[in-house]
């Protein structure tokens, strides 16, 4: 689960009212338009404001989750195989009292991993998946997405280092207005103690297609401490608890981003 801090909302509000102001700026000047004949100048004028204004209500409209709660099941079909499926539910900071503008996303992921290299220290693996992507204003999109992901570890005596990293390419199957795609960049690093403690730091880059500008490149961080639990019999039963904090940006424009706390636990079974 990710929390946004008190610093994001605030940024978030102001967001949030500025987008209602702009919104109502919007249907005033479309009504205006009624009034005129389309190839009036003045009905010309009116146009490239509300052009001007849809594109500041839609950058508005960005960075504003407040919460992020991801459930992720994964299942083992064989030793170098697994599917698994994922369901993230975002929602925004809404304008003050004013429900028309609450936005949320519902995001359901299907995949399938399959390991193509496997060594003691070292791991290949891709992963294709199937994305379905919903929120409360427009259709449903689908996505395709393939991902090459590969690790290495090392052991030490009293701790073990490891680093993970990948490429993913992702497109929109349905999208008829605007081509959609993308592709990130991801890389992880982090020791595990022999107490099962591990610290963890996690990048990802973003470079987005049709996405608007201020998600055409983006910046993820997130710094975690993480608790590993055995249970049972079997070693490889145990539950993990993490706990951290992350920092999402646009580098297209700076002053859109969000921070705050991360939570969330996971059972290997």
């Amino acid at each position: 689960m990710h929390t946004v801090d008190r610093t994001s909302k605030a940024q978030s509000q102001f967001r949030a009212d500025a987008y209602l102001t702009v919104r109502q700026e919007i249907e005033r000047l479309k009504e205006e338009r009624q009034k005129y004949n389309s190839s009036s100048a003045r009905h010309k004028q009116l146009d490239n404001k509300i052009v001007f204004l849809e594109a500041l209500a839609k950058n508005l409209n960005s960075y504003q989750d407040a919460k992020s709660r991801t459930a992720y099941i994964e299942y083992g079909l064989s030793e170098n195989q697994s599917c698994g499926v994922a369901r993230t539910d975002k929602t925004n900071i809404a304008a003050n009292n004013d429900a028309s503008s609450n936005f949320s996303t519902e995001t359901t992921e299907i995949f399938y991993k399959f390991q193509l290299l496997r060594t003691s220290n070292f791991l290949f693996t891709t992963q294709p998946k199937i994305i379905i992507a919903k929120d409360n204003y427009r259709q449903e999109e689908l996505f395709r997405e393939i991902s090459f992901l590969a690790g290495l570890a090392g052991k030490r005596k009293r701790y073990k280092l490891f680093t993970d990293g990948g490429i993913s390419f992702n497109h929109c199957l349905n999208c008829s207005l605007m081509n959609k795609s993308s592709y990130s960049l991801n890389l992880s690093e982090g020791i595990k103690f022999a107490n099962k403690f591990m610290l963890i730091n996690f990048t990802k880059y973003y470079i987005r297609q049709n996405y608007g500008n201020l998600y055409s490149k983006t910046l993820y961080e997130q710094f975690s401490v993480v608790k590993e639990i055995s249970f049972g019999n079997i070693k490889k039963n145990s539950l993990a608890v993490q706990l951290g904090y992350f920092w999402d940006k646009s580098l297209t424009y700076s002053t859109y981003q969000s921070s705050g706390l991360v939570f969330s636990t996971w059972i290997n079974v």
